[in-house]
């Protein structure tokens, strides 16, 4: 049987077309809303990426000339009457994606900011000096700051005369008795064999002479056999004076690196005193697109602040003076002005390495490592506890913890510290290729993350960024150069223990020579080539 088309009323047909004309402008309505979205997110982002101030402007220029070409693209769809509906949807839906992911980097792209400009711990300008009563740890006649009315204090003659008499003065008004006697030694071990020997009740001492009391063999219990009665803090200045440059990517300029051999992984402490056990000078001239890393054993024998008749450990220069002690000594040393240093602890190197992926090394020769791994995540766990690794020779991948332990060791490889100083050396190396490398784009908040707080340095926000820029721009290929000071090992007088022998590395004439010609060529425009 037949069906008959019905015949459409005209009221229908004007309801048809009121219909398809609402739908007409709804979707226009759309079309002309989302693109004044990306419109205005392409104002944001553009914006967002200008304030980095890392984007070199012929990359900028190429930003706002995309940003312009797909915005007028999108304005035909959505503003000309005569493109049909459907071309509208589909621009609809496409600048409405455009607009989200905009947007999200307009939310997103300021927290890497802040991530690079949390990059730094801020410098302290003060720190504390703590003079500490030590007194025997079975004394019990001993109790507290009352019971040393009237008795025999140690104190040194040479070092920290002006805080040790500011704490004896405190330790008298405290006391309600007659004021302590004092009795001066010429170095701290006489005070403490006198503590000991009980000659004297309490000796004072820098706190952080004690942990570096433990290191001669004579007395390694040191610790376990006193305690402190008091503690008498002292506010010091901490302000560190160099001679930054006036433009990073014009002039050469030198960085001293400082690391802390620091087990916890909380950050880098605020205070006066630390032993310095990664030495580096980072010479970067960025006219010949070259970098001169020269490393200098922990123990070797320099002359204190510059001074001939303060020679020691150079790892005991930041004892008192902090950054400032340690910017000083090597200063002198090598004959150069510091424009700026960078303290590290070894914490920041495990983040770091994980951060980026891990590293890959050409090994010199194979070596084992005993190191507790997990140690480094979890600050209450028992140092007692350790693994025994391998490191082959030839092409091996490190990560974070493997690239620790890498360059803590010392005892297992050759040469000693002068041998580790070559591993710090190799490992910092491989980092920097991998950091400067297109692969750390999918690892960049990563590592934002691993090296955020976990530096104190005078360089600044605006500094790093010229940096960065100024590489964006030209793509450079740095030629990284690494000479690492060798000698011999002796007993030697340290300063800071009165003139007693320790263990130190005597550097070469030759080998000091060598490097400093190396750094005169770096800084005055010359080519380095460093001879094996």
């Amino acid at each position: 049987m037949a069906i008959k088309n019905r015949v459409i009323s005209a009221t229908e047909k004007e309801q048809l077309r009121q219909k398809l004309n609402r739908r007409r402008k709804i979707v226009k309505a759309i079309s002309k809303l989302t693109w004044l979205l990306v419109f205005a997110a392409s104002i944001g982002i553009y914006y967002v990426v200008n304030s980095f101030g890392v984007v070199p402007e012929n990359l900028m220029k190429y930003l706002r000339i995309g940003l312009i070409v797909f915005n007028v693209f999108f304005a035909i769809f959505a503003w000309l009457p005569a493109v049909n509906n459907t071309n509208k949807i589909i621009q609809s839906s496409i600048c409405g994606l455009l607009a989200a992911a905009l947007c999200a980097g307009i939310i997103i792209l300021p927290g890497y900011k802040g991530k690079l400009q949390k990059m730094f711990n801020e410098v302290p300008s003060e720190g504390t000096m703590n003079i500490c009563a030590y007194v025997l740890k079975d004394n019990s006649n001993l109790k507290d700051i009352e019971s040393l009315a009237g008795r025999m204090v140690g104190v040194q003659n040479e070092l920290d005369v002006e805080y040790q008499n500011w704490a004896v003065a405190t330790i008298n008004k405290e006391i309600n008795g007659p004021d302590i006697r004092t009795s001066g030694f010429d170095d701290i071990y006489s005070a403490v064999d006198a503590l000991l020997a009980g000659s004297v009740d309490c000796i004072l001492l820098n706190e952080e002479y004690a942990k570096i009391i433990e290191e001669n063999e004579d007395y390694k219990d040191f610790n376990s056999k006193v305690r402190t009665l008091y503690t008498c803090a002292q506010k010091i200045d901490l302000k560190v004076d160099t001679k930054v440059v006036e433009n990073m990517t014009k002039e050469p300029f030198v960085i001293g690196i400082i690391g802390q051999d620091d087990w916890l992984i909380s950050g880098i402490e605020k205070t006066s005193g630390y032993r310095s056990d990664v030495n580096i000078m980072v010479f970067v001239n960025p006219n010949t697109k070259q970098v001169l890393m020269i490393t200098i054993p922990r123990d070797a024998h320099v002359p204190l602040y510059g001074s001939r008749n303060k020679m020691d450990k150079l790892t005991h220069s930041p004892f008192v003076l902090g950054i400032q002690g340690w910017v000083d000594t090597m200063s002198a040393y090598f004959g150069v002005d510091i424009n700026y240093y960078l303290r590290v602890n070894f914490a920041s190197l495990l983040d770091i390495v994980d951060a980026i992926g891990g590293i890959d090394i050409n090994n010199p020769y194979t070596f084992t490592s005993d190191v507790y791994f997990d140690y480094f995540k979890n600050d209450n766990v028992n140092k007692a506890q350790y693994k025994s690794i391998e490191f082959p020779e030839g092409e091996i991948h490190l990560d974070g913890q493997m690239a620790l332990s890498y360059c803590r060791e010392r005892h297992n490889v050759k040469g000693g510290d002068m041998g580790r100083n070559k591993h710090q050396a190799i490992v910092m190396k491989a980092m920097i290729d991998k950091i400067c490398s297109p692969s750390i784009i999918t690892n960049a908040n990563k590592l934002l993350d691993a090296v955020t707080g976990k530096f104190a340095s005078n360089i600044t926000f605006e500094e790093v960024t010229a940096l960065v820029k100024y590489q964006l721009e030209g793509m450079y290929d740095w030629d990284l150069q690494s000479y690492s000071l060798s000698g011999r090992t002796g007993a030697g007088p340290s300063y800071m223990m009165g003139g007693r022998d320790l263990s130190m590395v005597f550097v070469s004439d030759a080998s000091l020579n060598k490097a400093k010609t190396y750094i005169h060529q770096l800084l005055n425009g010359e080519i380095v080539k460093v001879e094996d």
